[in-house]
């Protein structure tokens, strides 16, 4: 689940529980240092794992003889570790002796015999050595298709493997039928039952590369062939699978079926769902630190969970039959999302790539209007695409240029200049323009004039897409003149940013509110500045404070984004350490007004400073109070989604920072992310988020 924070400590834990138990050179010493290490290497701590993997390795053979199986994970283990720092040369003899082992240990057609013939042609690929490859794939196939039946996962990595293969000697047509093979496996959802929807969507991200790769191998292999292109189209919605999207289906889901009773049924049943992750979590904390009260009073609340569970899984399948389908939603074809789309609209998907051996990078767009549709690719891909994007964004935000920050060197570099947080950092409208002609240059006469919905990809998630310009900028012009007279695009058509293609069917569904009250507002947490000593926040806590907005200046986050979070959590001192924003209560108290809030109700609806927290927003969540009004206002920091997934180890999406707790918990952690949000018993017609972050990419309304 990501959590290689919280894991890593468990690990330790472990690894000093056996060298006590059973002494330094017993094998179960070896199987906790290799676990060890790999959890390391999926850090990118390679340094620090190496040497745990060399004792382990030395372990089993001292203990169990050089040619025990246990010494071929060991020396398989390495070779991958050997390979990930470049070291192909020192990792074959490895491979080749685990190989040897096992052959002679198990039998030639075990499945470890196979994961080892695999594993030595994907160092054969990839040092070009690619017609000893190809045996040695194709026999790795029929091994764990005799061995663990036609739709193991192993088998798909396999197929997979070798398809990557035929790509890079072009041979696309052949990557295309062994990629169609492997699909079923790759996009397995378990029957749509919903109670194991999370074990699907993990296999879609284990099979992100592949899904990619097999969309690759379609258009290179024919991309005026109208089956490719739906068929790309189809699997470029299952590459792109992502948490936000799920929460809109989830919201969608709700209101599938209008009643208000299996409304309440299925909110139910999702509610119970997030309380036993959370339970589980409780139970892994304990268990971390040998709490055996608190482990049991866990179990105690899973087993009630689960019995809850299992009434109300009853009752929704009994009231609801299709549910499961709709649990789990399959990506829509092209015939139904254009059938979606109004005369004025044109929806387009970037599909971003990755190099594969001699093949080069690239993205597939696809351009879908009413009556039209078009797949191109273009020259940039997903490393070109980062350096595009971040150099567009240093540009952006003065936060880049922070003394100390790793952004600060890499915007130097992009830019080719230097900049104080202080000074306003110069946006290239040129390369904006460059950037908005290599996107949309093949397919503007489909988008032109029409109102942009756009599913983005990789890094272009957070690319502020109303920041491209359309038109090359005059260059003799000072930069601010330059700017006035710049045409952006966000000025020529309105933009909207979709998380996935579905969720376009799912806020199509939507109806129009029904509440009763205007509008909720939740803003001005209390933060106290950098030092600590700003109390601005504390004088606007209530509405009768605050005044009719001036020109109000944008207060970046105070501190570098890795220092917010500490340990895999949120680190509420230094998030309670931003720079206050007073000047929030005036926006969302000129709102309400506006909105037709009176006057002495304002301060029910526009919750500011202590509380505006997020608890408090679950809380009227799950009282109902939420769901009565019509609009909803969030105004704060904001944070990008792949800062939250990086330092949060957390979902990949925006998160705004409301009022942070004391302490941290699962409940409240002082962040309330974009997923949080879209499961909210909302009764909504808008959920405003307006937060500082806007230009940096973090949209939803």
């Amino acid at each position: 689940t990501n959590r290689l924070a919280e894991a890593e400590p468990l690990m330790r834990r472990a690894l000093a529980i056996d060298e006590k138990s059973f002494g330094s050179d017993h094998p179960e010493v070896a199987t906790a240092l290799d676990n060890l290490a790999q959890l390391l290497q999926a850090t990118n701590r390679l340094a620090e794992a190496e040497p745990l993997m060399r004792r382990a390795l030395a372990i089993d053979k001292k203990s169990l003889g050089p040619d025990h199986p246990n010494v071929a994970i060991r020396l398989n283990n390495l070779a991958q570790l050997l390979q990930a720092t470049n070291r192909l040369a020192e990792a074959e003899p490895l491979i080749r002796h685990a190989l040897a082992i096992d052959e002679k240990s198990l039998g030639p057609d075990h499945p470890k015999v196979a994961t080892d013939l695999n594993n030595l042609a994907g160092l054969l690929q990839a040092t070009n050595r690619l017609a000893e490859a190809e045996p040695l794939m194709r026999h790795v196939i029929a091994l764990f298709e005799t061995a663990l039946g036609p739709d193991h996962p192993n088998v798909a990595t396999a197929l997979k493997n070798l398809a990557f293969l035929f790509e890079d000697q072009g041979r696309w047509l052949e990557a295309a039928a062994l990629f169609k093979k492997a699909k079923p496996i790759m996009t397995s959802t378990h029957g749509g039952d919903p109670e194991r929807r999370g074990i699907g969507k993990a296999v879609l991200a284990q099979n992100t590369g592949g899904l990619r790769g097999y969309a690759r191998a379609l258009y290179r292999a024919g991309a005026s062939d109208t089956a490719n292109r739906t068929e790309g189209f189809e699997l470029a919605q299952w590459a792109l699978q992502n948490d936000a999207a799920d929460a809109l289906s989830a919201m969608a889901l709700r209101f599938a079926k209008g009643g208000q009773e299996l409304a309440k049924l299925v909110r139910g049943r999702q509610d119970l769902l997030g309380a036993r992750e959370v339970a589980y979590r409780s139970l892994d904390a304990a268990a971390g630190e040998a709490d055996a009260k608190g482990a049991e009073a866990a179990r105690a609340a899973i087993a009630d969970i689960e019995a809850k569970l299992a009434e109300k899984q009853a009752a929704v399948r009994e009231a609801f039959p299709d549910y499961a389908d709709l649990a789990n939603p399959r990506p829509l074809s092209l015939a139904d999302t254009q059938a979606l789309l109004g005369e004025g609209e044109a929806l387009v998907l970037f599909l971003d790539l990755w190099q594969i051996g001699k093949v080069p990078e690239e993205t597939i767009v696809f351009a879908l209007t009413k009556n039209e549709v078009r797949w191109i690719s273009i020259g940039l891909g997903s490393s070109a695409l980062q350096e595009r994007v971040t150099a567009l964004r240093c540009g952006l935000d003065s936060s880049n240029w922070r003394p100390g920050e790793q952004s600060r060197e890499a915007c130097k570099t992009l830019l080719g200049t230097e900049v104080t947080e202080e000074q306003v950092p110069p946006f290239d409208a040129v390369a904006a323009h460059v950037l908005y002609r290599d996107l949309f240059g093949g397919i503007e006469d489909l988008t032109q004039g029409k109102r942009l919905l756009i599913v983005p990809s990789g890094t272009l998630t957070q690319l502020p897409f109303e920041a491209l310009v359309t038109a090359k900028p005059d260059e003799t012009l000072p930069r601010f003149e330059g700017y006035k007279t710049a045409a952006w695009l966000g000025q020529r058509q309105a933009i909207t940013i979709l998380p996935s293609v579905g969720s376009l069917k799912a806020l199509r569904a939507a109806k129009s509110s029904e509440a009763p009250e205007p509008f909720a507002g939740f803003g001005n947490p209390l933060l106290t500045g950098p030092d600590g000593s700003d109390k601005r926040a504390w004088d606007k806590q209530d509405c009768g404070k605050a005044a009719p907005p001036k020109q109000s200046r944008i207060a970046s986050l105070a501190a570098s984004i890795a220092s917010l979070f500490r340990g895999g959590s949120a680190n509420v001192e230094d998030l309670r350490r931003q720079a206050p924003l007073p000047e929030t209560a005036d926006e969302l108290c000129t709102v309400g007004r506006e909105l037709g809030v009176p006057s002495p109700d304002l301060d029910k609806a526009i919750y500011l400073g202590g509380r505006a927290t997020v608890s408090q927003v679950k809380a009227l969540s799950q009282s109902g109070a939420l769901a009565r009004a019509r609009v909803v206002h969030f105004a704060t920091h904001g944070l990008l989604a792949g800062e939250t997934a990086l330092f949060a180890k957390a979902k990949a999406e925006p998160a705004l920072l409301l009022t942070p707790p004391a302490q941290a918990s699962e409940e409240d952690n002082g962040l309330l992310t974009a997923s949080e949000v879209a499961q909210l018993n909302l009764n909504a017609d808008w959920v405003v988020m307006s937060a500082c972050n806007i230009k940096r990419g973090f949209r939803l309304a």
